[in-house]
């Protein structure tokens, strides 16, 4: 039987800080009616919050198992199972709370590379890997017109 492989560990802090700022400049382009919104800012923005949330709850998780280390040291079991229901409701609402997240950005089509890349931080971060939002970034992979231009160059360009 083989071993099922384990997520890469990656820290998103610095893409989530990342894809704010783009929201951010989009947002203050929009009212100061000065320079271009980015065209993925709302995917950018739905992304960034969710991937939030989902790198929240997998850290959560991680701390169950350091309880459990300490359960079977024998420590104060009634304490330790309240701080393990504690733990599993902290991990289950930010979950709770993505899902919605992860189905609004579902609905949005990538049209850059960063929307592309946003989607495939928040499959990947998914525990489940978000069945439905990685259908959503396959077709937009698919429809992406730069990436067809790298893979087949212009001579081809009516082969897919």
């Amino acid at each position: 039987m083989k071993a099922r492989a384990q997520k890469p560990s990656h820290p998103v802090d610095r893409e989530i800080a990342r894809f704010r700022e783009i929201v951010a400049d989009t947002n203050d382009a929009l009212l100061l009616a000065e320079g271009s919104a980015h065209p993925d800012a709302a995917l950018l923005d739905l992304c960034a919050e969710a991937l939030h949330l989902l790198t929240r709850a997998e850290k959560v998780r991680k701390a169950v198992t350091g309880v459990w280390q300490r359960f079977d040291a024998g420590e104060n079991h009634d304490l330790l199972r309240t701080e393990l229901d504690q733990l599993h409701e902290d991990s289950s609402a930010a979950v709770k709370r993505a899902k919605p997240l992860l189905s609004r950005a579902r609905k949005l089509h990538a049209t850059t590379g960063a929307g592309i890349y946003a989607k495939a931080l928040v499959v990947r971060a998914s525990i489940t890997g978000a069945p439905l939002l990685a259908v959503s970034l396959a077709e937009d992979l698919i429809a992406c017109s730069e990436l067809r231009a790298t893979l087949w160059p212009s001579a081809r360009e009516g082969q897919p």
